[in-house]
């Protein structure tokens, strides 16, 4: 007798049904395998993490505080008296805040912190006319251009000024003041280093500001953390003064007030350092001498 449809109806959904059961039971012990490989492979990864970079953390941080606990002794009085003003040229203030706490534990004198306003380009031209006609109060012969505006603050910097200058260009929101603005100092120091991967104010801003200050006599030094996104220690190339690229770290800060002292180079941890980490070990006889080491 032929089998009915009924019975071709009931072999087909028992043959589904087996297929199904099957990729069920086999899907199970498939995933169980994975499973137990994965698990074993997060144990090995915990126990790596533990004996590799648990010691390693433990070891850096060691480092680090002998570093800060040295640093004080090592830079003790080299700069006793000294006068330095601080210009935030980028977008690291916590870099300025740490790069003054070193330079006052040398013994300097921060005269004055100066921040150039992330929109600086944008705020200058849209008031040039206007701030150019009132620093023409006190300086008449000032032409209309950007040039002019960064000679007033390198100026005004280096040498102190009494006129006001520096209150009027932070009138405009040009640039934010902190200190004193009517002292002379023997350096100063841009701190810089974008958040922005395609800014241009290293080139439009950053280089002509170092060249008006070199003008002005007074010594120049750049530095910037090790972590920025955009670097401009590249940029300055053509400027011939010390860079030190890591000042975010107890080194670098050590390194920036050691290159205070030393021959123009270019300091720090990346590739544009040519001179290594530290300055010439020539210097350190002095330090020697003048530190709180005996």
């Amino acid at each position: 007798m032929i089998p009915g449809f009924r019975y071709h109806i009931a072999t087909i959904s028992a043959i589904f049904l087996a297929l199904g059961i099957g990729i069920i039971i086999g899907s199970s012990f498939v995933k169980s395998a994975i499973v137990e490989r994965q698990t074993k492979r997060l144990e090995e990864l915990k126990s790596q993490f533990n004996n590799e970079v648990v010691a390693l953390r433990e070891d850096n941080q060691q480092s680090s505080d002998f570093i800060t606990a040295l640093t004080p002794r090592l830079i003790g009085n080299q700069l006793q008296g000294v006068h330095v003003a601080l210009v935030q040229v980028g977008d690291y203030p916590d870099t300025v805040s740490k790069i003054r706490d070193t330079l006052q534990q040398a013994g300097a004198v921060v005269t004055s912190v100066t921040t150039f306003n992330k929109d600086f380009s944008a705020r200058l031209e849209m008031n040039l006319t206007e701030i150019i006609t009132a620093l023409q109060k006190t300086h008449p012969k000032l032409t209309r251009s950007t040039a002019s505006i960064l000679r007033t603050i390198a100026f005004a910097i280096a040498k102190g000024e009494k006129q006001g200058d520096m209150n009027t260009l932070s009138s405009y929101n040009v640039v934010d003041l902190d200190g004193e603005y009517s002292l002379k100092n023997s350096y100063v120091i841009l701190v810089g280093g974008s958040t922005d991967m395609n800014s241009e104010e290293a080139d439009n801003i950053v280089v002509p500001f170092i060249k008006q200050l070199k003008r002005s006599g007074v010594t120049t030094l750049y530095a910037e953390p090790s972590d920025c996104d955009l670097s401009y220690v590249g940029n300055l190339s053509d400027t011939a003064i010390t860079s030190v690229d890591d000042a975010d770290s107890d080194i670098g800060r050590l390194t920036l007030v050691l290159a205070m002292h030393s021959p123009k180079g270019n300091y720090g941890v990346k590739k544009t350092a040519q001179n290594g980490i530290l300055p010439p070990f020539s210097i350190y006889h002095d330090i020697h001498s003048n530190s709180s080491i005996q």
